[in-house]
C-alpha cells in the first residue's frame, strides 16, 4: 500500500477481506490471483461518461496523457477503470455507504437517533482508529501495531494503548457500580 508522503508498506489484512477483494476483482473482470504488480488494489466499477469523471480516470475523450485502454467501455455510456480510487475517493465512498447504511437502519426501526446521528459521523480514519484500538485490546504489540498503521512515531501508536486502558477503566468502573463495592 503507499500511504501517506507516498511511502510503501505492507498492510495484513484478514481472510475476509482478501475474499472481498477477490470478488472486488472478479466484478471487475480481473483475476486476483495472477495480478501484476502494477494493478491497482481497489478501482471504481462504473466512471460516469462525463468529461469530468473521464478526464479524471484518463480516456480519448479526457486526456490525461495516458493511453486510453485505461478505461474499458462497458457496452454502455460508462466505463471501467484500471485507475486506482484516489484517497479522497475512498473516504466519500465510506462515508456514502454509512450515509446509506444509518438511513436504513434507522428507517428500519434498528437504530436511535442518537446512534443515527453517531452513525453519519463514522469516517474512513474511525475504522483506522478502531483497528488500532481492538488491536492492542487483543494484545497486539505496540511495535507492530505502529507498523500496520504506518505511524512514524510509537507516541502516535500509544494513543490506542490509551484508549484501551481507559475502556478498562470504564468497565471496570461500571462492574463495581454494579456489585455495589
Amino acid at each position: 500500500m503507499v500511504g501517506k508522503r507516498r511511502r510503501q508498506r505492507t498492510v495484513p489484512v484478514s481472510a475476509a477481506t482478501v475474499r472481498a477483494l477477490r470478488a472486488h476483482w472478479a466484478d471487475r473482470g480481473e483475476n486476483f490471483d495472477a495480478a501484476c504488480d502494477d494493478a491497482p488494489l481497489i478501482a471504481p466499477l462504473v466512471i460516469p461518461a462525463t468529461l469530468t469523471a473521464r478526464a479524471k480516470h484518463g480516456n480519448e475523450d479526457g486526456d490525461r496523457g495516458e493511453h486510453p485502454t485505461d478505461v474499458q467501455s462497458d457496452g454502455g455510456n460508462r466505463a471501467r477503470a484500471k485507475k486506482a480510487y484516489a484517497p479522497d475517493a475512498l473516504a466519500r465512498l465510506v462515508r456514502q455507504g454509512m450515509k446509506q447504511l444509518a438511513g436504513e437502519l434507522l428507517r428500519a426501526g434498528v437504530l436511535s437517533h442518537d446512534a443515527h446521528a453517531q452513525l453519519l459521523e463514522t469516517s474512513a480514519h474511525a475504522f483506522r482508529h478502531t483497528f488500532g484500538t481492538r488491536a492492542v485490546a487483543r494484545d497486539m504489540p505496540i511495535d507492530v501495531v505502529q507498523r500496520v498503521l504506518g505511524h512514524a512515531s510509537l507516541q502516535t501508536t500509544s494513543i490506542y494503548v490509551r484508549a484501551e486502558r481507559q475502556r478498562m477503566l470504564d468497565a471496570a468502573a461500571q462492574y463495581y457500580s454494579e456489585d455495589g463495592s
